[in-house]
């Protein structure tokens, strides 16, 4: 009887162990589809300002209690943090542009193509990471990526008798925010060597905020959300502390919990989550194509993925 108590609590401490990137995913999910339901309420500028605010008034708590006088670190490295915030700013842009034009499934699989960035960035950045680029699995992966990236787009409904010039804005905002958040993402692999990563994501959401005030006033119509009630309001605020706050530290938790490569790996399954809700609440239906060519986007990022992870472990 004792044995089997043990094997139980153990077999749900194990599972317990992806609570964490399982909540990502679903944080995730839902980052894309408010963005998505907010698209036909209001503009880009106002609901990125909102749902960043949001973000960072629970996070500035959250730190404020975990680590009593942690903002002295951010008055020590303010320009660090304004230049990582104006990097999220344009790549929050980007992103949610991308979203207004086309479909969140899509949006979520394509997105993917930074998992390969990523990578190439690094290549450029560090010494140490272009190892990596050199090994045949690595290429294996790249180039099922951009074959999946490319068979994503081709699958696209009317490719052949040409997108609509809204689509195709939506896929170059989509690369660029991609090639940002690449860019970003290395960028703060250096950063975190010296600062908790709750404490920088959190001083990096405040920056992004103040970049987006002044963005939304100038380019945003914040009447339409403020003459619409407290619901939405609500609303985008919580979207806020769900798909920022709440995606953030659970993969940040998640990465401690399993590791690098599985919580990486895992989020991969992001896409696949969000074409099944956005079918049900948007009416969103990948091709056949899509969805072979997303599988190969995939199985080419869980490629990179585990060579980056095998490289760091024997070098």
């Amino acid at each position: 009887m004792n044995n089997r108590m043990t094997e139980f609590f153990q077999a749900r401490k194990g599972i317990s162990r992806f609570l964490p990137i399982a909540a990502a995913i679903l944080c995730w999910v839902a980052a894309v589809l408010f963005v998505k339901f907010f698209s036909y309420r209001m503009d880009i500028h106002t609901q990125n300002f909102f749902r960043y605010f949001g973000a960072s008034i629970f996070l500035s708590a959250v730190s404020a209690i975990a680590y009593p006088g942690c903002f002295r670190v951010f008055k020590s490295r303010a320009p660090v943090f304004f230049l990582l915030g104006a990097m999220v700013v344009a790549f929050q842009i980007c992103w949610v542009s991308s979203i207004y034009r086309l479909g969140p499934a899509f949006v979520s699989l394509l997105s993917k193509l930074s998992t390969i960035l990523i990578t190439i960035a690094a290549f450029l950045l560090y010494h140490e990471e272009r190892i990596v680029v050199r090994t045949p699995r690595f290429l294996a992966g790249f180039a099922m990526g951009l074959a999946g990236v490319a068979g994503v787009g081709i699958g696209m409904p009317g490719f052949k008798l040409g997108l609509p010039r809204s689509e195709i804005t939506g896929i170059l905002f989509l690369v660029a925010s991609s090639v940002i958040w690449a860019v970003y993402v290395n960028v703060v692999k250096r950063i975190l060597r010296q600062v908790n990563s709750l404490q920088a994501f959190t001083f990096t959401c405040i920056c992004a905020t103040i970049y987006l005030l002044p963005v939304m006033l100038i380019w945003g119509k914040p009447a339409s959300l403020l003459h619409s009630g407290g619901g939405l309001m609500t609303l985008v605020i919580i979207s806020g502390i769900i798909g920022v706050a709440g995606a953030n530290s659970n993969y940040y938790a998640s990465i401690k919990r399993i590791g690098m490569a599985r919580s990486a790996n895992l989020a991969l399954l992001q896409p696949f989550a969000t074409a099944i809700v956005s079918f049900h609440l948007f009416g969103e239906i990948l091709t056949n194509a899509q969805w072979t060519f997303g599988a190969l986007l995939l199985v080419g990022c869980a490629t990179i993925i585990s060579i980056r992870e095998n490289t760091k472990n024997n070098p």
